[in-house]
C-alpha cells in the first residue's frame, strides 16, 4: 500500500477513536445525572417547590391549627310586653253599673337570634326552657258609667334575657386570638296585664 494511503488510513482511525471517547465521555455524564440517588426530587404543592430529600431528623411543620373555645353569658334586659288584645265588650246601658270579667290565656316563651352553641346550652345558662309556656287567669270588676261603651283588655307580659356567646379562637401557628359575640334574646312569661277602657 502506498506511504500515502497508509497514512490517510491511520488519521482516519484516530479521528474515530476520538470521536469514540467524546461520545463515551458525553453518554454515561448525561446518564449518571439522571440516575444519581443524591438528585433531589422537587414536589410542587401550590405555588411553592418543596425539596423531598430532606434528612430524617428534620422537623415537619404542620398545618396551622386553630383552638376554639366558648363562653355563655346572661344578663337582664328589662321588661317586654305584647300588644292589646280585646276580650269583651260591654255595650251602652242608660243606667250605671259594673263589668265582671275573667280573663285567661296562654303565655309561651320565645327567642330570637343567633344560636351558636345549642339550644340546650343557652337553656342551661338560663335556668329554663326556651319552649314553655304558662297560663294565667285574672278575675276583676269594673264600675262603668252610663251610656258608656266599654272593652275588656289584655297584654302579655315577658322578662327579657340576652344571651352573649362569645367565641375565641386561637392560631396555633402564630399565637394571635380572634374573638366574636352572638346574641340571642329570649322573652319569658311573666304574667298578664288587664284594663277597661272606653270606646
Amino acid at each position: 500500500m502506498p506511504r500515502k494511503n497508509r497514512l490517510k488510513t491511520v488519521l482516519t482511525k484516530a479521528l474515530i477513536t476520538i470521536l469514540s471517547v467524546e461520545v463515551l465521555l458525553i453518554v454515561p455524564l448525561n446518564v449518571q445525572a439522571v440516575k444519581s440517588p443524591k438528585a433531589k426530587e422537587i414536589i410542587t404543592v401550590g405555588e411553592e417547590p418543596v425539596v423531598s430529600d430532606l434528612p430524617n431528623n428534620t422537623p415537619v411543620i404542620e398545618p396551622r391549627g386553630i383552638v376554639t373555645s366558648w363562653q355563655v353569658s346572661k344578663s337582664y334586659d328589662g321588661m317586654n310586653y305584647g300588644g292589646w288584645v280585646t276580650y269583651g265588650n260591654r255595650k251602652k246601658s242608660k243606667s250605671t253599673g259594673t263589668i265582671a270579667f275573667t280573663v285567661k290565656t296562654k303565655v309561651y316563651a320565645s327567642y330570637s337570634g343567633s344560636v351558636k352553641v345549642g339550644i340546650k346550652k343557652v337553656e342551661a345558662t338560663l335556668g329554663f326552657s326556651v319552649s314553655n309556656y304558662k297560663e294565667y287567669s285574672m278575675t276583676n270588676t269594673w264600675n262603668c258609667k252610663k251610656n258608656t261603651e266599654y272593652k275588656v283588655q289584655y297584654r302579655k307580659r315577658y322578662k327579657t334575657y340576652k344571651v352573649t356567646q362569645k367565641r375565641t379562637d386561637i392560631n396555633s401557628w402564630t399565637g394571635q386570638i380572634y374573638t366574636k359575640k352572638y346574641y340571642v334574646t329570649v322573652k319569658k312569661p311573666d304574667g298578664i296585664d288587664v284594663r277597661v277602657v272606653e270606646s
